[in-house]
Protein backbone atom coordinates (compact mmCIF):
# COMPACT_ATOMS: atom_id res chain seq x y z
CA UNK A 1 0.00 0.00 0.00
CA UNK A 2 0.70 3.25 -0.76
CA UNK A 3 1.46 5.77 1.58
CA UNK A 4 2.40 9.49 1.27
CA UNK A 5 4.82 11.65 3.84
CA UNK A 6 3.26 14.84 5.00
CA UNK A 7 4.40 18.40 4.00
CA UNK A 8 8.08 18.74 5.65
CA UNK A 9 8.30 15.65 6.97
CA UNK A 10 11.39 14.57 8.65
CA UNK A 11 13.40 11.82 7.29
CA UNK A 12 13.24 8.33 8.93
CA UNK A 13 17.18 7.58 9.02
CA UNK A 14 18.01 3.59 8.09
CA UNK A 15 21.54 3.50 9.39
CA UNK A 16 22.46 3.86 13.34
CA UNK A 17 25.51 6.14 11.96
CA UNK A 18 22.55 8.15 10.16
CA UNK A 19 20.38 8.27 13.20
CA UNK A 20 23.55 9.55 15.24
CA UNK A 21 24.65 12.41 13.36
CA UNK A 22 21.67 15.00 15.24
CA UNK A 23 23.43 14.34 18.22
CA UNK A 24 26.79 14.62 16.78
CA UNK A 25 25.71 18.56 15.51
CA UNK A 26 24.21 18.69 18.86
CA UNK A 27 27.44 18.10 20.67
CA UNK A 28 29.42 20.17 18.17
CA UNK A 29 27.40 23.38 18.57
CA UNK A 30 27.82 22.67 22.08
CA UNK A 31 31.39 22.64 22.15
CA UNK A 32 31.65 25.62 19.88
CA UNK A 33 29.67 27.81 22.66
CA UNK A 34 31.22 26.24 25.86
CA UNK A 35 34.71 27.38 24.48
CA UNK A 36 33.49 30.60 23.09
CA UNK A 37 32.21 31.33 27.06
CA UNK A 38 35.72 30.38 27.79
CA UNK A 39 37.28 32.91 25.43
CA UNK A 40 38.63 30.68 23.58
CA UNK A 41 39.35 31.78 19.44
CA UNK A 42 36.24 30.97 17.29
CA UNK A 43 35.47 31.12 13.58
CA UNK A 44 32.33 31.12 11.72
CA UNK A 45 34.09 29.50 8.73
CA UNK A 46 33.50 28.82 4.98
CA UNK A 47 33.11 24.91 4.12
CA UNK A 48 36.53 24.21 1.93
CA UNK A 49 38.33 25.83 4.33
CA UNK A 50 40.34 22.85 5.31
CA UNK A 51 39.43 21.48 8.32
CA UNK A 52 42.47 19.58 9.22
CA UNK A 53 44.06 23.59 9.97
CA UNK A 54 41.31 24.35 11.99
CA UNK A 55 42.05 21.09 14.26
CA UNK A 56 45.53 21.78 14.46
CA UNK A 57 45.18 24.87 15.53
CA UNK A 58 42.08 24.15 18.25
CA UNK A 59 39.92 26.45 16.74
CA UNK A 60 36.18 26.36 17.51
CA UNK A 61 34.39 26.34 14.33
CA UNK A 62 30.46 27.13 12.93
CA UNK A 63 29.50 26.75 9.61
CA UNK A 64 27.09 28.72 8.21
CA UNK A 65 26.28 26.82 5.38
CA UNK A 66 25.22 24.02 7.74
CA UNK A 67 23.93 25.97 9.62
CA UNK A 68 21.21 26.99 6.59
CA UNK A 69 20.53 23.35 6.53
CA UNK A 70 19.69 22.99 10.23
CA UNK A 71 17.51 25.83 10.24
CA UNK A 72 16.02 24.44 7.38
CA UNK A 73 15.76 21.40 8.99
CA UNK A 74 13.91 23.06 12.52
CA UNK A 75 11.57 25.13 10.57
CA UNK A 76 13.34 28.27 11.49
CA UNK A 77 14.86 29.28 7.62
CA UNK A 78 11.91 31.42 6.65
CA UNK A 79 11.60 33.34 9.73
CA UNK A 80 15.66 33.98 9.09
CA UNK A 81 15.35 34.96 5.34
CA UNK A 82 12.29 37.01 5.49
CA UNK A 83 14.18 39.29 8.10
CA UNK A 84 16.95 39.85 5.26
CA UNK A 85 14.43 40.12 2.43
CA UNK A 86 13.17 43.14 4.48
CA UNK A 87 16.87 44.69 5.25
CA UNK A 88 16.84 44.67 1.02
CA UNK A 89 18.34 41.76 0.28
CA UNK A 90 17.21 39.70 -2.74
CA UNK A 91 15.50 36.40 -2.89
CA UNK A 92 17.54 34.96 -5.78
CA UNK A 93 20.75 35.44 -3.26
CA UNK A 94 21.60 32.02 -1.49
CA UNK A 95 19.43 30.91 0.89
CA UNK A 96 22.02 29.68 2.40
CA UNK A 97 23.66 33.63 3.16
CA UNK A 98 20.07 35.02 3.68
CA UNK A 99 19.47 32.69 6.47
CA UNK A 100 23.09 33.84 7.98
CA UNK A 101 21.71 37.20 7.62
CA UNK A 102 18.57 37.56 8.67
CA UNK A 103 19.58 35.06 12.04
CA UNK A 104 22.73 37.92 12.69
CA UNK A 105 20.45 41.06 12.62
CA UNK A 106 17.92 39.05 14.72
CA UNK A 107 20.69 38.62 17.41
CA UNK A 108 22.31 41.98 17.08
CA UNK A 109 18.41 43.50 17.94
CA UNK A 110 17.85 41.34 20.79
CA UNK A 111 21.54 41.53 22.03
CA UNK A 112 21.27 38.09 22.75
CA UNK A 113 20.79 34.72 20.98
CA UNK A 114 16.82 34.40 19.14
CA UNK A 115 15.31 31.91 21.67
CA UNK A 116 14.02 29.70 19.00
CA UNK A 117 17.95 29.53 17.08
CA UNK A 118 18.82 26.05 16.46
CA UNK A 119 20.96 24.26 18.29
CA UNK A 120 21.27 27.47 20.54
CA UNK A 121 22.87 29.77 18.11
CA UNK A 122 26.13 30.69 16.24
CA UNK A 123 27.64 32.73 18.75
CA UNK A 124 30.12 35.71 17.99
CA UNK A 125 32.61 34.57 16.00
CA UNK A 126 36.42 35.99 16.30
CA UNK A 127 37.08 35.79 12.95
CA UNK A 128 36.06 34.68 9.52
CA UNK A 129 37.35 32.50 7.11
CA UNK A 130 36.48 32.17 4.01
CA UNK A 131 36.97 30.25 0.67
CA UNK A 132 36.64 31.87 -3.53
CA UNK A 133 35.25 28.35 -4.11
CA UNK A 134 31.95 27.51 -5.92
CA UNK A 135 30.63 31.23 -6.25
CA UNK A 136 31.09 34.88 -5.56
CA UNK A 137 28.55 34.84 -2.36
CA UNK A 138 30.92 32.81 -0.49
CA UNK A 139 33.37 36.08 -0.73
CA UNK A 140 30.72 38.70 -0.73
CA UNK A 141 28.75 36.99 2.50
CA UNK A 142 31.28 37.22 4.67
CA UNK A 143 32.98 40.45 3.54
CA UNK A 144 29.17 41.90 4.23
CA UNK A 145 29.24 40.07 8.29
CA UNK A 146 32.76 41.56 8.52
CA UNK A 147 32.00 45.23 7.75
CA UNK A 148 28.42 45.57 8.34
CA UNK A 149 27.34 43.70 11.10
CA UNK A 150 30.56 41.61 13.15
CA UNK A 151 33.15 43.88 12.84
CA UNK A 152 35.81 41.14 13.30
CA UNK A 153 39.21 40.01 10.95
CA UNK A 154 38.53 38.04 7.93
CA UNK A 155 40.83 35.88 5.98
CA UNK A 156 39.80 34.61 2.37
CA UNK A 157 42.22 31.81 0.72
CA UNK A 158 41.67 31.32 -3.29
CA UNK A 159 41.06 28.31 -5.06
CA UNK A 160 43.27 26.56 -7.20
CA UNK A 161 42.18 27.38 -11.01
CA UNK A 162 43.80 25.32 -14.01
CA UNK A 163 41.84 25.85 -16.37
CA UNK A 164 40.56 23.16 -18.59
CA UNK A 165 42.40 21.70 -21.08
CA UNK A 166 45.82 22.44 -19.14
CA UNK A 167 48.26 19.65 -19.62
CA UNK A 168 47.92 18.19 -16.06
CA UNK A 169 51.08 15.74 -16.43
CA UNK A 170 53.69 18.54 -17.20
CA UNK A 171 55.71 18.39 -13.75
CA UNK A 172 55.95 22.28 -14.11
CA UNK A 173 52.49 23.08 -13.89
CA UNK A 174 52.12 20.49 -11.46
CA UNK A 175 55.02 22.76 -9.12
CA UNK A 176 53.53 25.92 -9.96
CA UNK A 177 49.99 24.55 -8.79
CA UNK A 178 50.69 23.08 -5.85
CA UNK A 179 53.22 26.42 -4.74
CA UNK A 180 50.27 28.60 -5.46
CA UNK A 181 48.13 26.05 -2.72
CA UNK A 182 51.04 26.31 -0.38
CA UNK A 183 51.18 30.35 -0.12
CA UNK A 184 47.32 29.84 0.48
CA UNK A 185 47.82 27.74 3.06
CA UNK A 186 50.58 29.43 4.42
CA UNK A 187 48.62 32.68 4.28
CA UNK A 188 46.02 30.86 6.52
CA UNK A 189 48.37 29.64 9.20
CA UNK A 190 49.62 33.10 9.59
CA UNK A 191 46.11 34.53 9.97
CA UNK A 192 45.25 31.98 12.56
CA UNK A 193 48.69 33.12 14.49
CA UNK A 194 48.38 36.22 14.41
CA UNK A 195 44.81 35.75 15.85
CA UNK A 196 45.15 33.13 18.18
CA UNK A 197 48.84 34.33 19.50
CA UNK A 198 50.00 30.54 18.82
CA UNK A 199 52.12 28.62 16.56
CA UNK A 200 51.19 26.28 14.53
CA UNK A 201 51.78 22.28 16.19
CA UNK A 202 53.42 20.58 13.04
CA UNK A 203 52.93 16.73 15.01
CA UNK A 204 49.31 17.67 15.35
CA UNK A 205 48.87 18.67 11.99
CA UNK A 206 50.92 15.60 10.85
CA UNK A 207 48.53 13.37 12.97
CA UNK A 208 45.65 15.28 11.95
CA UNK A 209 46.25 15.05 8.13
CA UNK A 210 46.88 10.91 8.57
CA UNK A 211 43.22 11.18 10.02
CA UNK A 212 41.35 12.96 7.21
CA UNK A 213 43.24 10.95 4.66
CA UNK A 214 41.71 7.44 6.95
CA UNK A 215 38.29 9.02 7.02
CA UNK A 216 38.51 9.84 3.24
CA UNK A 217 39.23 6.29 2.36
CA UNK A 218 36.56 4.81 4.76
CA UNK A 219 33.65 7.04 3.33
CA UNK A 220 34.65 6.16 -0.09
CA UNK A 221 34.69 2.19 0.55
CA UNK A 222 31.31 2.92 2.02
CA UNK A 223 30.12 4.61 -1.37
CA UNK A 224 31.41 1.37 -2.76
CA UNK A 225 29.34 -1.37 -0.33
CA UNK A 226 26.44 1.23 -1.85
CA UNK A 227 26.52 -0.29 -4.90
CA UNK A 228 24.74 -3.58 -3.25
CA UNK A 229 21.40 -4.63 -4.36
CA UNK A 230 18.97 -4.30 -2.79
CA UNK A 231 20.42 -0.55 -1.09
CA UNK A 232 21.86 -1.38 2.27
CA UNK A 233 21.81 2.90 2.56
CA UNK A 234 20.08 5.39 0.98
CA UNK A 235 20.95 9.18 0.10
CA UNK A 236 18.87 10.62 3.01
CA UNK A 237 21.12 8.89 5.10
CA UNK A 238 24.32 10.13 3.11
CA UNK A 239 23.49 13.37 3.42
CA UNK A 240 23.30 12.95 7.17
CA UNK A 241 26.63 10.88 7.07
CA UNK A 242 28.57 13.88 5.44
CA UNK A 243 28.49 16.44 8.40
CA UNK A 244 31.99 15.07 9.76
CA UNK A 245 34.11 14.60 6.61
CA UNK A 246 32.83 18.39 5.46
CA UNK A 247 33.92 19.97 9.02
CA UNK A 248 35.74 17.32 11.09
CA UNK A 249 37.88 14.93 8.97
CA UNK A 250 40.48 15.62 10.94
CA UNK A 251 39.59 14.51 14.21
CA UNK A 252 40.10 10.76 15.74
CA UNK A 253 36.03 11.35 16.11
CA UNK A 254 35.88 11.17 11.88
CA UNK A 255 37.83 8.11 11.78
CA UNK A 256 35.98 6.40 14.32
CA UNK A 257 32.13 7.37 12.83
CA UNK A 258 33.20 6.25 9.24
CA UNK A 259 35.00 3.02 10.34
CA UNK A 260 31.60 2.04 12.14
CA UNK A 261 29.52 3.21 9.54
CA UNK A 262 32.06 1.19 7.16
CA UNK A 263 31.04 -1.72 9.02
CA UNK A 264 27.64 -1.18 9.65
CA UNK A 265 26.89 -0.44 5.95
CA UNK A 266 28.67 -3.97 5.02
CA UNK A 267 27.23 -5.84 7.27
CA UNK A 268 23.81 -4.72 6.11
CA UNK A 269 25.14 -6.00 2.51
CA UNK A 270 26.62 -9.17 3.73
CA UNK A 271 22.90 -9.96 5.88
CA UNK A 272 21.17 -8.22 2.75
CA UNK A 273 19.66 -5.56 4.72
CA UNK A 274 17.66 -3.28 2.63
CA UNK A 275 16.38 0.06 2.83
CA UNK A 276 13.03 -0.88 1.88
CA UNK A 277 11.14 -4.27 1.59
CA UNK A 278 10.50 -4.28 -1.52
CA UNK A 279 13.21 -2.63 -3.50
CA UNK A 280 11.47 -2.04 -6.94
CA UNK A 281 13.55 0.89 -8.36
CA UNK A 282 16.70 2.83 -7.82
CA UNK A 283 16.95 6.42 -8.21
CA UNK A 284 20.30 8.75 -9.06
CA UNK A 285 19.69 12.21 -7.19
CA UNK A 286 21.59 15.06 -9.00
CA UNK A 287 21.76 18.17 -6.74
CA UNK A 288 21.39 19.50 -3.03
CA UNK A 289 18.28 18.08 -1.13
CA UNK A 290 15.75 20.28 0.02
CA UNK A 291 16.63 20.28 3.81
CA UNK A 292 13.67 21.31 4.94
CA UNK A 293 11.45 18.06 3.86
CA UNK A 294 13.92 15.63 3.58
CA UNK A 295 10.97 13.43 4.34
CA UNK A 296 10.31 13.37 0.20
CA UNK A 297 13.11 10.84 0.53
CA UNK A 298 10.73 8.51 2.51
CA UNK A 299 7.78 9.32 0.26
CA UNK A 300 9.93 7.87 -2.54
CA UNK A 301 10.47 4.94 -0.66
CA UNK A 302 6.70 4.64 0.07
CA UNK A 303 6.10 4.20 -3.74
CA UNK A 304 8.82 1.21 -4.08
CA UNK A 305 11.74 3.74 -5.12
CA UNK A 306 15.42 4.04 -3.30
CA UNK A 307 17.62 7.05 -4.23
CA UNK A 308 20.66 4.51 -4.43
CA UNK A 309 23.43 7.29 -4.46
CA UNK A 310 23.63 11.41 -5.03
CA UNK A 311 26.09 13.44 -6.90
CA UNK A 312 26.51 15.91 -4.16
CA UNK A 313 29.90 15.80 -1.14
CA UNK A 314 31.26 13.16 -3.58
CA UNK A 315 34.71 13.48 -1.75
CA UNK A 316 36.65 11.53 -4.81
CA UNK A 317 38.65 8.51 -5.27
CA UNK A 318 41.14 8.15 -2.13
CA UNK A 319 44.30 10.32 -2.08
CA UNK A 320 47.46 9.03 -1.27
CA UNK A 321 50.31 11.83 0.45
CA UNK A 322 52.53 11.52 3.13
CA UNK A 323 50.76 13.08 6.23
CA UNK A 324 54.86 14.01 7.37
CA UNK A 325 54.88 17.00 4.92
CA UNK A 326 52.60 18.90 6.78
CA UNK A 327 51.35 22.00 4.83
CA UNK A 328 52.68 20.26 1.67
CA UNK A 329 50.55 17.00 1.96
CA UNK A 330 47.53 19.55 2.12
CA UNK A 331 48.43 21.17 -0.77
CA UNK A 332 49.34 17.78 -2.86
CA UNK A 333 45.66 17.14 -2.01
CA UNK A 334 44.16 20.40 -3.80
CA UNK A 335 46.62 19.54 -6.44
CA UNK A 336 45.50 15.82 -6.82
CA UNK A 337 41.52 16.46 -6.74
CA UNK A 338 42.10 19.22 -9.36
CA UNK A 339 44.04 16.49 -11.79
CA UNK A 340 41.17 13.74 -11.07
CA UNK A 341 38.87 16.47 -12.23
CA UNK A 342 40.14 17.00 -15.15
CA UNK A 343 41.35 13.03 -16.01
CA UNK A 344 37.19 12.56 -16.09
CA UNK A 345 36.90 15.48 -18.41
CA UNK A 346 34.53 17.94 -15.96
CA UNK A 347 32.95 19.90 -18.29
CA UNK A 348 31.04 21.83 -15.47
CA UNK A 349 33.80 24.42 -13.63
CA UNK A 350 36.54 21.67 -14.38
CA UNK A 351 39.11 24.40 -12.64
CA UNK A 352 37.69 24.73 -9.78
CA UNK A 353 39.64 22.93 -6.84
CA UNK A 354 39.36 24.14 -3.49
CA UNK A 355 42.17 24.49 -0.87
CA UNK A 356 40.78 21.12 0.79
CA UNK A 357 40.45 19.46 -1.81
CA UNK A 358 36.52 19.42 -2.71
CA UNK A 359 35.44 20.66 -6.06
CA UNK A 360 32.63 22.97 -7.45
CA UNK A 361 31.06 20.33 -10.16
CA UNK A 362 31.20 16.78 -10.90
CA UNK A 363 32.09 16.34 -14.97
CA UNK A 364 29.23 14.49 -15.95
CA UNK A 365 30.94 10.90 -16.98
CA UNK A 366 31.18 10.51 -13.37
CA UNK A 367 28.09 10.94 -12.91
CA UNK A 368 27.09 8.13 -16.02
CA UNK A 369 29.48 6.05 -14.33
CA UNK A 370 27.43 6.92 -10.89
CA UNK A 371 24.31 5.89 -13.18
CA UNK A 372 25.86 2.74 -14.27
CA UNK A 373 27.71 1.67 -11.02
CA UNK A 374 24.15 1.68 -8.94
CA UNK A 375 22.35 -0.20 -11.54
CA UNK A 376 19.60 3.07 -11.37
CA UNK A 377 16.48 3.20 -13.03
CA UNK A 378 15.83 6.96 -13.44
CA UNK A 379 17.31 10.05 -12.95
CA UNK A 380 15.96 13.10 -10.51
CA UNK A 381 17.65 16.40 -10.93
CA UNK A 382 16.83 19.24 -8.18
CA UNK A 383 17.25 22.85 -9.49
CA UNK A 384 17.84 24.61 -6.40
CA UNK A 385 17.23 28.46 -7.54
CA UNK A 386 19.27 30.19 -5.22
CA UNK A 387 22.32 28.45 -5.94
CA UNK A 388 23.29 28.76 -9.14
CA UNK A 389 27.13 27.20 -9.03
CA UNK A 390 24.70 23.08 -8.08
CA UNK A 391 21.72 24.23 -10.49
CA UNK A 392 24.57 25.45 -13.00
CA UNK A 393 25.26 22.75 -16.01
CA UNK A 394 21.81 20.45 -14.84
CA UNK A 395 20.71 21.08 -18.48
CA UNK A 396 23.65 19.61 -20.00
CA UNK A 397 23.79 17.09 -18.09
CA UNK A 398 20.18 15.99 -18.91
CA UNK A 399 21.31 16.04 -22.33
CA UNK A 400 23.88 14.18 -22.18
CA UNK A 401 22.93 11.35 -19.78
CA UNK A 402 19.56 11.27 -22.05
CA UNK A 403 22.08 10.48 -25.07
CA UNK A 404 24.22 7.93 -23.39
CA UNK A 405 22.04 6.06 -21.35
CA UNK A 406 18.58 5.89 -22.29
CA UNK A 407 16.81 6.26 -18.75
CA UNK A 408 13.71 8.46 -17.31
CA UNK A 409 14.60 11.57 -15.78
CA UNK A 410 12.78 14.06 -13.73
CA UNK A 411 13.64 17.67 -12.83
CA UNK A 412 12.16 18.88 -9.44
CA UNK A 413 12.59 22.69 -9.09
CA UNK A 414 12.78 24.35 -5.26
CA UNK A 415 15.13 25.20 -3.29
CA UNK A 416 17.74 23.61 -0.01
CA UNK A 417 16.12 25.50 2.44
CA UNK A 418 13.85 28.28 2.00
CA UNK A 419 10.14 25.80 1.74
CA UNK A 420 8.33 28.67 0.22
CA UNK A 421 9.86 27.50 -3.40
CA UNK A 422 8.17 24.41 -2.66
CA UNK A 423 4.71 22.99 -3.97
CA UNK A 424 4.11 19.78 -2.16
CA UNK A 425 1.08 18.84 -4.01
CA UNK A 426 2.63 19.48 -7.75
CA UNK A 427 6.08 18.00 -6.46
CA UNK A 428 4.82 14.80 -5.34
CA UNK A 429 2.41 14.27 -8.56
CA UNK A 430 5.58 15.34 -11.03
CA UNK A 431 7.22 12.43 -8.95
CA UNK A 432 4.53 9.88 -8.83
CA UNK A 433 4.36 10.38 -12.65
CA UNK A 434 7.88 9.37 -12.84
CA UNK A 435 7.30 6.18 -11.09
CA UNK A 436 4.85 5.39 -13.18
CA UNK A 437 7.09 5.67 -15.68
CA UNK A 438 9.75 3.51 -14.23
CA UNK A 439 7.16 0.74 -13.84
CA UNK A 440 6.20 1.09 -17.70
CA UNK A 441 10.00 0.12 -18.36
CA UNK A 442 10.63 -2.01 -15.20
CA UNK A 443 13.96 -4.31 -15.64
CA UNK A 444 15.81 -0.93 -17.46
CA UNK A 445 18.23 -0.20 -15.77
CA UNK A 446 21.57 1.63 -16.58
CA UNK A 447 24.61 -0.60 -16.55
CA UNK A 448 28.09 -1.34 -17.52
CA UNK A 449 28.32 -1.92 -21.15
Amino acid sequence: MVTSSSEFAKPIRHTDAAKSVNRVLKDWYARSQEARAKGAPSAWVMASTPPEILEAFDIQAVFPENYGAVSASRGQAVHYINIAESEGYSPSICSYCRNTLGYIQERQQLKAEPPDAPLGGMGDPSMLLSVSLCCDIRIKWFQTLATRYLKVPIHIMESLNPPYGLDMTDERIKKHYIDVALAELRSLVAFLEEQTGRKLDERRLKQVIANSLVARRLLYQTYQLRKAVPSPMPSEDAFACVVPYLYMRGTSFAVDFYQKLHEEVKERVEKRIAVIPEERYRILWVGMPPWFNMGIFNYLESLGTVSAIESQYYMGTPIEVDPEKGLQALAEIAWLRSVEQHRQGAEIAPEQSGPSGDVAGLPVSLVESFARDYKVHGIIVHLVQSCRIISFGQAHYKNVLRERLNLPMLSLESDMSDPRLWNDTEIKGHIKLFIDVLGQRKGTTAVKQ
